[in-house]
C-alpha cells in the first residue's frame, strides 16, 4: 500500500465522522434527552421531592438537568395558562403530563436562534 491510499483512506474517515455543526448538535442532543416521558419523570420526582417549589424553579431546573430552553419554559407555561408561582405539589398528575408534553412539542418544533438558546 502507498502514501496515496494511506491519506484517502484518512480523508474518507475524517469526511465521514466529521462533526456536525454547533447550532444541529445542541438541537440533536436536545431532542435527544428530553422527550416527554423523561420530561414527564423529571417533574414527577420534583413533585415528590420538593412539593413546595414553584413552576418557575421546576422549569429551571428542567434547564439544567435537560437543557431545556428557558423561553420554551415560560411559553409553554403561558400557552398552558399555569401560574408560574404556584407550588408544584398542587397540580394535578394531567396538568404535568400536558406541561411535559407542551415542553416536548414546543422543543421539537423550535430550532435555537444563532445555535443557542436566547433568553
Amino acid at each position: 500500500m502507498g502514501t496515496s491510499s494511506l491519506t484517502h483512506r484518512a480523508k474518507l474517515r475524517n469526511a465521514t465522522h466529521s462533526q456536525p455543526a454547533r447550532g444541529s448538535r445542541d438541537l440533536i442532543r436536545r431532542l435527544r434527552s428530553a422527550d416527554a416521558e423523561t420530561i414527564l419523570s423529571l417533574f414527577t420526582d420534583r413533585q415528590y421531592v420538593k412539593p413546595r417549589e414553584s413552576v418557575a424553579e421546576l422549569l429551571a431546573h428542567a434547564d439544567i438537568a435537560l437543557g431545556i430552553c428557558p423561553v420554551v419554559g415560560k411559553r409553554a407555561v403561558q400557552w398552558l395558562d399555569l401560574d408560574p408561582s404556584a407550588a408544584i405539589g398542587r397540580l394535578r398528575r394531567t396538568e404535568l403530563t400536558q406541561l411535559a408534553r407542551c415542553l416536548h412539542r414546543f422543543l421539537r418544533h423550535t430550532a435555537p436562534i444563532g445555535g443557542s438558546c436566547s433568553t
